[in-house]
């Protein structure tokens, strides 16, 4: 590895390390369901010094809700120089989590969480708001690749219509995965993933050049929750979640490149 890649590495590693010693502002929104059913959610915002405007990033939580993880991606897009927004689609309804069922919330739910958490932070004064990304994991990135769907966007009132400018998924579950985004799209995710299996990622991607770019990157050797710090675990449905250091590491330098080029 050479050096300027071994620096890089470093101190993005480093400030995901110290992603527990900060302290973020807690927003409230509204967001409704696909049938119009209104619902008030709450985020926690962090921003860089200073006036702004900044591009920004809403970040979907995995099934088993918020944790640090969470903040640690919100942390180090920050020091990158982005708004991050965690939403919490579980929280205000009610629920600890919904892995077993992924419904109440479903995608679609999660999904139109994203957009209304997005109407709400192009709203902010140092929110650029016509550079807002948006990031998720799991369940999350699932909710994610929604979000981007052409075909969801008839869902959402005329005001949330507004695309995100890009997508990032971790280890999504790719059933539905389409070639009709109106964003380009990430997607990071292991080879040993028994969860959200990489080949339905891998045996639906499109065939034809696409009007907006659709990334995949399968990484060897690694299991899902591969950038979930110290978690090395089976849960309770039999899935392996598993941190990978080096996964981790070369997810990031993908992760700021890709937002880069399409936030700056």
């Amino acid at each position: 590895m050479n050096k300027g890649r071994f620096f890089t590495i470093f101190m993005i590693i480093g400030s995901m390390i110290i992603g527990g010693c900060f302290s973020s502002k807690t927003h409230k929104f509204k967001s409704t369901s696909i049938f119009g059913k209104e619902i008030k959610l709450t985020g926690n915002l962090l921003k860089p010094e200073g006036d702004g405007p900044f591009p920004a990033i809403v970040l979907l939580h995995r099934c088993g809700g918020i944790k640090q993880w969470d903040y640690d991606w919100a942390h180090t897009l920050n020091k990158w120089g982005y708004v991050a927004f965690v939403v919490d689609s579980l929280g205000p309804r009610y629920k600890s989590q919904n892995c077993e069922s992924f419904t109440n919330p479903n995608r679609g739910d999660i999904a139109m969480d994203a957009h209304s958490a997005k109407f709400y932070l192009a709203g902010l004064s140092f929110v650029d708001s016509n550079k807002i990304a948006i990031m998720g994991w799991s369940f999350g990135a699932s909710a994610t690749l929604t979000a981007i769907g052409n075909d969801y966007t008839k869902f959402l009132p005329v005001e949330k219509k507004e695309p995100f400018k890009a997508a990032i998924a971790f280890y999504p579950y790719c059933n539905d995965l389409m070639s009709d985004f109106n964003a380009p799209l990430l997607i990071l995710i292991g080879d040993k993933d028994d969860w959200t299996p990489a080949e339905l990622c891998s045996g639906r991607m499109p065939q034809e050049k696409t009007t907006h770019e659709v990334k995949l990157k399968i990484y060897e050797n690694t299991y899902h929750c591969f950038d979930c710090r110290g978690r090395s675990t089976t849960n309770n449905m039999g899935h392996v979640l598993r941190y990978n250091s080096n996964t981790t590491s070369d997810s990031m330098i993908m992760t700021k490149q890709f937002l880069e080029k399409y936030l700056r």
